[in-house]
């Protein structure tokens, strides 16, 4: 394959950088792609989901990337595709630096590099006004990802239970099933684990991976795939983390970009990466963006800085023009959100050998979650002096004048945790207020990372700064390349204020 591949230098946002782009169709046929017949790339992160996606426009005038020239052009210079999802996408950018005329690898890969290897999924056929205008569409996703989609999970717990109690092999359907019932966080790793070892390369999870205080016993059906099974066991598991009196947190499934190290973090994990323990910036903390202000209140001083420093260079830098905001989408909570999802939940269960039914309101009622959303993730905010959680409360809610029933199936209360209050607590945090916005491209833009917002210029003291300013935790970036330049798009979310903002929780 490094034979056959091209390395074109490009120039975006005056940052050169090396990309390489081959199609392979997994039986010899390689097909480098060169630059100028790229119209765009979008490669696409989220929070949401552990794998990458995106789109590739390539010019194909007269389908010349499967059709002969003519009778002098050897076959095997044209891409035959499968079509079966093993037409792979190996991509790679990598932004360099050149002093003296000699290449020097200034970037730290695991921050700035992209490397994936992506499967075709689908494609779509664009035409022009005439058959040499047609381009081709390729879509994409990770091939980690494709493999879980095509996969029979032909698994079960048992294979973590053998594992932590070998005397139990083979004879695990002699056990009672609470007695089957393994670490939720364990199980993950271990279907991560089945699905792709054998068909990719070993993989690798992180020292800080949840085990979990959830417990499980899980047979996928004859149907199920891997990618369905874990995303069940994902919504199922509750993080070990405790803080406090509180324990039982929501996770986070993510994978590195570059080393592709699994994670499975609580978000009081996470959002403990935002500032470290003396007030700096953490080591998520990885940009600092400011608002370019022409605003007529703007005054000609040095803007109060919301965001956690880093003297050593390494964390929250600033990119220059390529980190100056100039336009932004800013929205607030919806109030259809948080009088849906944020309200007191009973989590409803049955013991059917102890014919018992149960109800859990305590733990689930919205002022026990806003306390707990304060405790374990605003505090961690710890660079503003009193981070306030921004969940606004009524009577309606606090009084269960509005109540939202639902029923579980997990066996202890900590189990019953996705149903309710976990539930609650990720609503609080990517239901909260949101900004977008489009700049310049880096490749150092990913999500479950934080950026700083400051600006530029001073301002006259605001509730609105204080809510607006500092610390947000991205959730979505779109690399986006195009024969014009390189954009990303960024969507992150902030759950608190600097300060309380005194919006009073005794409304009617």
């Amino acid at each position: 394959m490094e034979n056959n591949t091209v390395k074109n230098r490009l120039r975006l946002n005056n940052q050169d950088y090396e990309v390489s782009i081959t199609l392979y169709n997994t039986q010899g046929n390689a097909f480098p792609i060169n630059a100028a017949s790229i119209l765009s790339l979008v490669i696409e992160e989220s929070t949401h989901q552990w794998y990458k996606q995106g789109s590739i426009v390539l010019q194909n005038g007269y389908n010349v990337l499967e059709k002969r020239a003519n009778e002098f052009t050897p076959p095997d210079l044209n891409y035959k595709f499968r079509n079966d999802g093993r037409d792979l996408l190996f991509v790679s950018i990598k932004p360099v630096v050149e002093t003296n005329f000699i290449e020097q690898d200034a970037f730290e890969s695991e921050f700035w590099d992209m490397l994936y290897v992506f499967t075709v999924y689908d494609t779509e056929d664009i035409p022009g006004n005439t058959p040499r205008e047609k381009n081709l569409k390729l879509y994409f996703w990770e091939t980690d990802y494709q493999l879980c989609t095509e996969i029979n999970a032909n698994w079960s717990t048992n294979e973590v239970l053998y594992e932590l109690y070998p005397e139990y092999s083979g004879k695990s359907s002699q056990l009672p099933d609470l007695k089957r019932r393994v670490p939720t966080g364990l199980a993950i790793k271990s279907l991560i684990t089945y699905a792709l070892n054998n068909k990719v390369s070993s993989q690798k999870f992180s020292n800080e991976w949840d085990i979990g205080a959830s417990k499980i016993f899980y047979t996928p059906t004859v149907e199920s795939v891997v990618s369905t099974s874990l995303d069940f066991l994902v919504k199922r598991h509750v993080c070990s983390t405790r803080e406090g009196d509180n324990s039982g947190d929501v996770g986070i499934l993510f994978r590195n970009r570059y080393s592709k190290i699994w994670n499975l973090l609580s978000i009081t994990s996470l959002l403990n990466k935002a500032v470290d323990n003396s007030r700096l910036a953490g080591d998520y903390q990885l940009e600092q963006f400011y608002i370019e202000s022409t605003e007529a209140n703007s005054v000609i001083i040095p803007s109060v800085p919301y965001t956690p420093p880093d003297p050593s260079k390494r964390r929250n830098i600033t990119l220059g023009q390529l980190s100056t905001i100039n336009n932004y989408q800013f929205v607030n909570m919806s109030a259809i959100d948080s009088n849906n999802m944020l309200v007191n939940t009973a989590v409803c269960t049955n013991h059917i050998g102890r014919k018992e039914f149960v109800m859990d309101l305590k733990e689930n009622t919205i002022e026990n979650v806003k306390n707990y959303f304060q405790q374990n993730y605003i505090s961690k905010f710890k660079y503003a002096l009193n981070p306030y959680a921004l969940l606004a409360l009524n009577k309606n809610k606090t009084e269960s004048i509005t109540i939202n029933t639902v029923y579980s199936y997990g066996e202890t209360k900590v189990e019953r945790y996705p149903e309710g209050r976990n539930v609650m607590l990720e609503s609080g945090l990517f239901l909260n207020e949101c900004l977008t916005f489009t700049v310049p491209g880096s490749t150092l833009r990913q999500v479950n990372r934080f950026i700083g917002l400051d600006r530029s210029t001073g301002n006259i003291d605001n509730d609105f700064d204080e809510k607006f300013l500092g610390q947000w935790f991205v959730t979505r970036v779109v690399h986006e390349f195009s024969q014009t330049g390189y954009t990303n798009t960024i969507t992150a979310v902030k759950p608190y204020a600097s300060r309380n903002l005194k919006i009073d929780d005794e409304v009617a």
